[in-house]
């Protein structure tokens, strides 16, 4: 077992692991990335008292909002001489939590409890709310009893089949509409909404159309049925579903988190197969104010009631009951209107947070997907092992970190991929919530792009500490991209990309189970040409592929370095590669195929062989025209046989370098 310095990491990103933490220090491990931790104490302190110094005079939205914007991420929480694995921050929003629920049924004013909370928590003076404090000692110690328990209540739900509402059709505008509409009532309308009927921190997260939170006995039975309206007055048509649990002790909550939320889960579950909203001929509430707010911006509804029983011109799914007041007069459904407008007025949030993670200003974002490059990719991620994660935690406290790592991982990951890959600013991110990414790219360069967004997620979830023979990371990214024109129907694509997904995940779990899972992707060509379909043909005694896809990230990046060295070179030729191709098709044996190789590099000069015989491929080795498993890196390898000549060619036009040959 090795230690980091958590002081070097957090300041430097320095990572020196030992194996022993030195005296006087305190050690713990981060709950979602495993790896161990240590602080001295003399550290520790500073660094807890600077807290207190910032905070001091602060009101309690602006201790929240230092908590979540200025705190070293992940530091943790000190109880007695104990550092716990849960965060500071989470410590301290959890006991004003607590503090609310045994004092809101005084008469008492929410925001002074919350600000004398916080002042209590971080003064460590436990005379003061010594309920909560209690709590507090309990969801850490996970046995005993209260002395003085109370009741809460929970609430939970999300919007779901998201990807269906944001490509009800082609248009890039109204694809961004519908990403704005989702997220600003799930991180806007109901965060404010619990805000206002109880306080902030009844809010364990909001984010990727999921909600949860904890409220007190007293809160009101319909308070799930009002979120899901939110979700349907402003969207019209995603599908959703919010439960709320009957009132539980807070104790039982505390010690037996685990079998609670799997109740929630499963009523959830149950919730959503009622299918009780109207997403047929949705009803816009806004028409008669003729506008609607999203993110402090005036969305006008330019439309009217239409006479006719047209089908909606945009979806081409519901019935059209408006009709837009432009030149081309529309008829659309009210989801598509909603949509439409907000994408024509609102500069999608997902687009802002990128301008301010990449210190830019994108004067012009793309209108459509034309504008994106006559050939785009679409990118859709996933991450992997993700359920393990969650079902190894026990506490609130670990689901809070891990919904609020997880969010942060996907959005550093994807935006500075394309700060680094779209140096044009065409690109549209059309979700990232969760661990779920869906993204449009220029085609040039996407599967550089898609290793590098799998690469920097992974780096999120890294268990620094980790030995030799334990996997890495805790979690990764599985990437699928599906390549095509740009009139090609981006619903389309993603089913595609989804398709080849699936392949991507099935290698990274082989992997998991080998110890070497450090993310995949798969990718397929809208032209006719990828060898997706055709994957291999048994010849003599040993099975011959035709794809080395999917790939392992490791493998994937030497495939994309070995094209780009191809590509670099002048004596490359793609006529030359092509006829590889071919000829490999056609031979009827391993061995007719390594004749027809070494033939055709004595007419060549060897100027293929020079560069495979020196570039390596992740666990393979170069072997006449093949390459061939040197042992079984990714899971499907045996003492297969691998030809790489339609993978060249694949990628050739997609991920970057010198375009000669």
């Amino acid at each position: 077992m090795s230690y980091i310095n958590w002081v070097r990491f957090a300041e430097n990103q320095d990572v020196k692991p030992i194996k022993n933490i030195p005296e006087g220090t305190l050690g713990w491990k981060d709950e979602v990335t495993g790896t161990q931790f240590y602080i001295s104490k003399h550290d520790y302190e500073g660094y807890f008292k600077q807290v207190v110094k910032d905070i001091s005079g602060k009101k309690a939205d602006e201790i929240v909002n230092y908590l979540d914007r200025q705190l070293k991420e992940a530091f943790p929480y000190r109880l007695g001489d104990k550092v716990l694995s849960c965060t500071l921050r989470d410590a301290a929003q959890l006991f004003v939590l607590f503090s609310y629920i045994y004092n809101c049924q005084k008469d008492v004013n929410k925001e002074n409890l919350r600000e004398g909370a916080y002042r209590a928590f971080f003064s460590g003076n436990q005379n003061e709310y010594p309920e909560a404090w209690e709590a507090l000692k309990l969801l850490f110690n996970k046995s005993g009893t209260l002395k003085k328990d109370t009741n809460i209540k929970i609430l939970k739900g999300s919007a779901y089949k998201i990807k269906k509402y944001y490509l009800e059709n082609n248009d890039l505008k109204d694809m961004r509409g519908a990403s704005t509409l989702l997220t600003y009532v799930g991180e806007n309308k109901i965060p404010e909404k619990i805000s206002r009927e109880y306080i902030t921190e009844c809010m364990i997260y909001a984010g990727g159309g999921n909600v949860f939170c904890v409220l007190p006995a007293s809160a009101d039975n319909n308070i799930a049925y009002q979120l899901e309206q939110l979700f349907m007055d402003y969207t019209l048509s995603v599908q959703c579903a919010f439960y709320l649990h009957e009132e539980i002790s807070l104790t039982h909550f505390l010690t037996s988190y685990k079998s609670v939320m799997a109740r929630v889960e499963e009523a959830i579950g149950e919730r959503k197969k009622l299918r009780i909203y109207n997403s047929i001929n949705p009803i816009t509430p806004f028409l008669k104010n003729q506008d609607f707010e999203v993110n402090g911006e005036c969305i006008p509804l330019q439309a009217e009631e239409a006479t006719g029983s047209e089908t909606c011109m945009l979806c081409k799914i519901r019935e059209g009951k408006y009709k837009l007041k432009t030149p081309e007069g529309l008829i659309v459904c009210g989801s598509c209107l909603h949509k439409h407008m907000t994408g024509a007025k609102e500069k999608v949030r997902n687009l802002s947070k990128y301008e301010r993670f990449a210190n830019q200003k994108i004067e012009i974002a793309p209108r459509s997907v034309d504008d994106i490059g006559d050939y785009i990719a679409v990118v859709y991620g996933d991450g992997n092992n993700m359920g393990a994660i969650v079902q190894a935690i026990d506490s609130i406290s670990g689901m809070m970190y891990f919904s609020r790592k997880t969010s942060q991982a996907a959005e550093r990951a994807t935006f500075k991929a394309l700060n680094e890959s779209c140096k044009n600013n065409k690109f549209e991110i059309v979700a990232v919530g969760g661990d779920d990414i869906f993204i449009i790219v220029p085609s040039d360069t996407c599967i550089s792009f898609a290793a590098r967004l799998i690469e920097l997620f992974n780096q999120e979830f890294e268990n620094l500490s980790a030995d030799e023979k334990v996997n890495k990371y805790t979690a990764t990214l599985s990437v699928g991209v599906c390549i095509g024109k740009s009139s090609s129907p981006i619903r389309l694509m993603l089913n595609y990309a989804e398709e080849v997904l699936k392949s991507s995940k099935k290698v990274a779990k082989e992997n998991r189970i080998s110890n070497c899972d450090n993310g995949s992707l798969d990718f397929l060509i809208l032209d006719g040409t990828s060898q997706n379909l055709t994957k291999r043909k048994e010849q003599d005694d040993e099975p011959i592929n035709f794809t080395l896809r999917p790939y392992s990230l490791s493998r994937g990046r030497d495939m994309i370095k070995l094209v780009q060295i191809l590509k670099s070179s002048h004596d490359v030729k793609t006529s030359n590669l092509h006829n590889l191709k071919d000829g490999f098709a056609a031979v009827e044996s391993d061995m007719e195929g390594k004749l027809f190789y070494a033939y055709d590099q004595v007419r060549n000069k060897n100027r293929l062989q020079s560069i495979f015989s020196t570039h390596k491929i992740s666990g393979l080795e170069w072997d006449l025209g093949y390459f061939k498993a040197l042992k079984c890196v990714q899971s499907h390898d045996s003492n297969e046989l691998y030809s790489p000549w339609g993978d060249i060619l694949d990628l050739w036009d997609y991920c970057g370098g010198d375009e000669i040959g």
